[in-house]
């Protein structure tokens, strides 16, 4: 029996993680670290600085470290000259200076802007509303043909404004008039308020930001397949609950406060498969491995056969590594959030009957996926297959890597021969435009070391042809391939170029680091229209006290707890220390006691007993 759970670990408030768990087994993980301001899906006011029709694009300051992207596709027709001709240019229909309202849907990187659209939109629990497009509504792929036709239904009885188009969720399917009415109410109250922070509001400016890390994962990836929810912080349980209340009331009696000693992540046994999501080698059950390496245009995935022999021939040893590299590869993509262009160098395969079974298992896989993905047969010449990724995030290199200041993201590094060759270059260049001076070199500890006793010689060489002193000194802050060499005559402290370039960075870091609070806050909903629990539970409720008078308890329902989540119940009913005492009675004890429990007179309880059968008349008068 499958038991698929959300657990969400917010004990670390620098690195809330939610990680969806079916049989311990992770299944996905999103993670955000609070240090980096995530901007996508957020709304800014923004200008446009400049328009290159040799990209048909413009650039736009938004308020980032650099401009965001616009292509001429992602602009809307009211931002346009309405007198262009057709087939004009860009420049003829936009111009320099005018604000735009966009929206973020590619996280800026280290060199480069973040991708906008004006095609706005809003995610809500069941809809997503797109005020810029008209007449274009849409269901969720997952939704069969009998759900589409009644969702259609649904839809005709709401009243769309004329200007804006929804796209029911996954989570809408088989959803009423009233819930999906008031979802796309609350939607529309927030898109009104958005637009008229637009107004009058000078650019750049912050009008609308997403939901954290926690409350976008639960919107997004909760499920009906989820069987429960375990948070371990308590104020996020708080947070999570009254989220809940309000958009999905149904999953309320599933959310549970895990309280055990043990981390969350160790207990249901997903802590080792989180930190392989970190290496670059991956061992598979049958021996072999993968090997994942990230380039700034795509990432390539090795596939080696490495210990796998147990097959009976080369082509059966090569199938069954396959196959267990392509679920491997799908699910790293899917953990660490890589896009983009994803190619898979798989063993080679003769039988073309192998081929096809690699290729229909990532088929199956790619139809569940949320992410869209697109793959090419795999070639029969290279026994490469390429994949494009649609990415819905940072990617786990974007979030917890930065780039190396020894290989600067390359990889590698120079030798310390190559290193020293460099600098007495570039000494006797400086020799030859000034001579009789000293050339001061300042390298690390190791090259300095080098330099000093195997480079000796040419050191002297070039102070006697040039009349000139070269000083080494070893400098432990600097790393293999730093070095900086500088003449006497030159009196200015200007630190060097690697110092300049990290100082600059950690200006604009500094100055884009604290992001403005969005002009239209996250109140986005009200009471959900559907009511929580029965009839009879209703009904308690209006006779019982309230809640503000009783003493804080978290109602964790028994089923919905994982087996080992909390502590035992023995323990909660009897403490270590207060546990009853026992005592051993013979048999004659005990039927003396049963007999005089049978003649004394039984004495009234404090609460009436009701029968079974009138009990369960009197639930059903109530229900109806």
């Amino acid at each position: 029996m499958t038991n698929k759970l959300m657990c969400i670990n917010a004990t670390q408030p620098t690195e809330p993680r939610v990680a969806i768990i079916e049989n311990q087994k992770l299944l996905a993980l999103e993670t955000q670290e609070n240090d980096m301001n995530r901007s996508c899906g957020n709304i800014y006011l923004g200008t446009i600085t400049s328009i290159q029709p040799g990209i048909d694009a413009v650039f736009v300051d938004f308020g980032s470290q650099r401009h965001g992207f616009l292509p001429f596709k992602e602009i809307a027709p009211k931002y346009l000259t309405k007198d262009a001709p057709e087939g004009s240019t860009i420049g003829s229909q936009i111009q320099t200076g005018q604000t735009v309202l966009v929206q973020v849907t590619r996280e800026e990187k280290s060199n480069k802007g973040a991708a906008l659209t004006t095609f706005l939109s809003l995610a809500g629990a069941y809809l997503v509303v797109m005020p810029n497009n008209h007449k274009n509504n849409g269901i969720s792929k997952k939704a069969d043909a009998q759900e589409r036709a009644k969702l259609k239904e649904v839809l005709a009885q709401l009243k769309i404004p004329d200007e804006l188009s929804i796209i029911v969720r996954t989570e809408g399917i088989n959803r009423g008039k009233d819930e999906l009415g008031w979802d796309l109410e609350c939607l529309i109250h927030h898109w009104n308020k958005v637009h008229a922070a637009a107004e009058g509001i000078k650019s750049p400016a912050l009008i609308h930001q997403e939901a954290d890390t926690l409350i976008r994962s639960v919107r997004d990836r909760l499920r009906k397949n989820i069987d429960s929810i375990v948070v371990d912080h308590e104020p996020t349980y708080e947070k999570l609950k009254i989220y809940l209340e309000l958009t999905r009331p149904e999953f309320v009696e599933k959310l549970s406060l895990y309280q055990n000693k043990v981390p969350l992540f160790t207990h249901f046994g997903v802590q080792e498969q989180i930190n392989a999501l970190f290496l670059r080698k991956i061992s598979l059950p049958s021996g072999g491995s993968i090997v994942i390496d990230y380039t700034e245009a795509m990432t390539v995935v090795d596939v080696n056969s490495s210990k796998s022999t147990n097959a009976r021939n080369i082509e059966e040893t090569a199938l069954k590594t396959n196959l267990e590299a392509a679920r491997e590869t799908l699910s790293q993509l899917c953990l660490r959030d890589i896009g983009g262009i994803i190619a898979i160098d798989f063993i080679d395969m003769a039988a073309a009957e192998s081929r096809q079974q690699v290729e229909g298992l990532i088929e199956n896989y790619i139809n569940s996926e949320r992410a869209k993905i697109r793959y090419e047969s795999i070639s029969s010449l290279t026994g490469c297959m390429y994949l494009s990724r649609q990415r819905t995030g940072p990617s786990i290199i974007d979030q917890h890597y930065i780039d190396c200041r020894t290989c600067q993201g390359l990889g590698f590094h120079r030798s310390t021969l190559s290193i020293a060759n460099s600098i007495l270059h570039k000494a006797e260049d400086n020799s030859v435009s000034d001579k009789e001076s000293t050339i001061t070199v300042q390298a690390s500890p190791n090259v300095s070391c080098y330099l000093l006793n195997e480079k000796r010689q040419h050191i002297q060489q070039i102070e006697s042809m040039y009349k000139n002193s070269i000083v080494i000194i070893a400098n432990e802050q600097y790393c293999d391939t730093k070095y900086t060499v500088k003449r006497a005559t030159n009196t200015s402290s200007s630190p060097s170029y690697e110092q300049k370039e990290l100082a600059d960075s950690m200006t604009k870091l500094q100055q884009y680091s604290s992001q403005s609070q969005p002009l239209v806050p996250q109140n986005l909903y009200k009471e959900h229209p559907k009511q929580n629990g029965s009839a009879i539970q209703r009904f308690m409720n209006i006779i019982l006290p309230s809640k503000e008078t009783e003493p804080k308890v978290y109602n964790t329902p028994k089923k919905t707890i994982p087996q080992g989540a909390g502590v035992s119940p023995s323990r909660e009913q009897h403490p270590p220390n207060k546990r009853p005492r026992r005592r051993n009675r013979s048999a004659n004890q005990t039927r003396r006691t049963q007999q005089n429990n049978s003649t004394r007179p039984q004495t009234r309880s404090t609460q009436p007993t009701i029968p079974k059968e009138q009990a369960a008349k009197t639930a059903d008068r109530l229900d109806d």
